[in-house]
């Protein structure tokens, strides 16, 4: 993938992800997984470092990265969504300012980049209310509980 040796790849990547030479807005450098790709892998949270670019090709106010610089980012560790269990920590601390619909959206947004971890958290975490169906006047109702 890169035009040096494995060896040397190896070496490059990682001494890129130990030092904080990433840079982020407010003009500060962070570690590379520290920081996130983009303002859309966020999700709107606004006090999380997010890379800037140094980029020449623009497309209504937003910095185009090539995919060479994006997939070298993520290989020294820039994350490009946020961890699903730090969402719903920061949702059942009532830190987070989403709805249950907006976490599904944004979760079903980033779906494809999900690591495995991630995949399995989902399938356990307690998350949506509680439903019970029943047949009224022979029609499938569905009664949401107050329990997760």
């Amino acid at each position: 993938r890169y035009p040096f040796p494995e060896e040397e790849n190896q070496f490059l990547l990682s001494a890129l992800s130990s030092y904080a030479c990433i840079p982020v807005q407010g003009f500060r450098l962070v570690l590379a997984r520290n920081a996130y790709l983009g303002k859309d892998s966020t999700g709107g949270f606004q006090a999380l470092p997010v890379v800037e670019y140094l980029d020449s090709s623009k497309e209504k106010g937003y910095t185009i990265v090539s995919e060479k610089v994006k997939r070298l980012l993520l290989d020294i560790g820039v994350r490009e969504h946020i961890d699903v269990r730090y969402i719903f920590e920061q949702f059942n601390n009532r830190t987070l300012n989403w709805s249950r619909q907006e976490i599904v959206q944004y979760i079903a947004g980033m779906q494809n980049s999900l690591k495995d971890h991630e995949v399995e958290n989902l399938r356990t975490v307690k998350f949506l209310p509680a439903a019970s169906f029943e047949q009224v006047e022979g029609k499938d109702v569905v009664r949401p509980s107050d329990k997760c």
